[in-house]
Protein backbone atom coordinates (compact mmCIF):
# COMPACT_ATOMS: atom_id res chain seq x y z
CA UNK A 1 0.00 0.00 0.00
CA UNK A 2 1.03 3.19 -1.19
CA UNK A 3 0.72 6.92 0.37
CA UNK A 4 0.67 10.12 -1.81
CA UNK A 5 -0.18 13.36 -1.10
CA UNK A 6 -3.89 14.37 -1.54
CA UNK A 7 -4.53 16.10 -5.36
CA UNK A 8 -7.61 18.07 -6.20
CA UNK A 9 -9.31 16.52 -9.06
CA UNK A 10 -10.44 20.13 -10.14
CA UNK A 11 -6.69 20.62 -11.46
CA UNK A 12 -7.67 18.33 -14.27
CA UNK A 13 -10.77 20.66 -15.21
CA UNK A 14 -11.09 22.12 -18.22
CA UNK A 15 -10.02 25.86 -18.24
CA UNK A 16 -12.64 28.31 -16.47
CA UNK A 17 -12.09 30.31 -19.51
CA UNK A 18 -13.46 27.71 -22.30
CA UNK A 19 -16.06 27.95 -24.53
CA UNK A 20 -18.10 25.66 -26.71
CA UNK A 21 -17.26 28.05 -30.34
CA UNK A 22 -13.63 27.29 -29.24
CA UNK A 23 -13.95 23.64 -28.69
CA UNK A 24 -15.91 23.33 -31.88
CA UNK A 25 -14.52 21.76 -35.18
CA UNK A 26 -16.85 21.48 -37.65
CA UNK A 27 -19.10 19.40 -38.97
CA UNK A 28 -19.05 16.01 -41.39
CA UNK A 29 -21.11 13.33 -42.41
CA UNK A 30 -21.12 10.14 -40.10
CA UNK A 31 -22.89 7.11 -40.92
CA UNK A 32 -25.06 5.64 -38.16
CA UNK A 33 -27.36 2.99 -37.95
CA UNK A 34 -27.57 2.47 -41.27
CA UNK A 35 -27.62 6.39 -42.70
CA UNK A 36 -26.00 9.59 -42.60
CA UNK A 37 -25.99 12.15 -39.90
CA UNK A 38 -24.81 15.26 -40.25
CA UNK A 39 -22.34 15.71 -37.09
CA UNK A 40 -20.88 18.17 -34.48
CA UNK A 41 -16.94 17.52 -33.84
CA UNK A 42 -15.62 19.11 -30.93
CA UNK A 43 -11.82 18.72 -29.19
CA UNK A 44 -12.81 17.05 -25.96
CA UNK A 45 -10.02 18.67 -23.66
CA UNK A 46 -11.28 22.33 -24.38
CA UNK A 47 -15.27 21.81 -23.67
CA UNK A 48 -16.05 23.81 -20.67
CA UNK A 49 -17.15 22.67 -17.59
CA UNK A 50 -21.02 21.98 -17.89
CA UNK A 51 -21.08 21.89 -21.37
CA UNK A 52 -24.04 19.64 -23.08
CA UNK A 53 -23.35 18.22 -26.34
CA UNK A 54 -26.04 16.63 -28.60
CA UNK A 55 -25.51 13.74 -30.47
CA UNK A 56 -24.47 12.92 -32.64
CA UNK A 57 -21.08 14.19 -32.17
CA UNK A 58 -17.79 12.69 -32.34
CA UNK A 59 -15.17 14.13 -28.99
CA UNK A 60 -11.64 14.19 -30.40
CA UNK A 61 -8.81 14.37 -28.03
CA UNK A 62 -5.06 12.49 -28.60
CA UNK A 63 -5.39 9.51 -27.14
CA UNK A 64 -9.17 8.73 -27.67
CA UNK A 65 -12.06 9.53 -29.15
CA UNK A 66 -15.46 9.48 -27.91
CA UNK A 67 -18.79 9.00 -29.79
CA UNK A 68 -22.29 10.67 -28.83
CA UNK A 69 -24.46 8.53 -31.14
CA UNK A 70 -27.76 10.46 -32.51
CA UNK A 71 -30.41 10.15 -29.41
CA UNK A 72 -27.66 11.08 -26.54
CA UNK A 73 -26.57 13.82 -24.96
CA UNK A 74 -22.84 14.17 -23.21
CA UNK A 75 -22.02 16.73 -20.24
CA UNK A 76 -19.36 17.66 -19.17
CA UNK A 77 -19.27 17.99 -15.46
CA UNK A 78 -17.08 20.20 -12.87
CA UNK A 79 -13.74 17.57 -13.36
CA UNK A 80 -14.30 17.38 -16.93
CA UNK A 81 -15.93 14.07 -16.76
CA UNK A 82 -17.84 13.00 -19.47
CA UNK A 83 -21.37 11.47 -19.10
CA UNK A 84 -23.35 10.13 -22.04
CA UNK A 85 -27.21 9.67 -21.69
CA UNK A 86 -30.01 8.48 -23.58
CA UNK A 87 -32.40 11.78 -24.53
Amino acid sequence: IGRRPSFDLTSLAPPGEATLKEAGRGVRQVWFAGAWHETTIWSRLELPVVATILGPAILEQSDATTIVEPGQRCRVDRLGNLFIERV
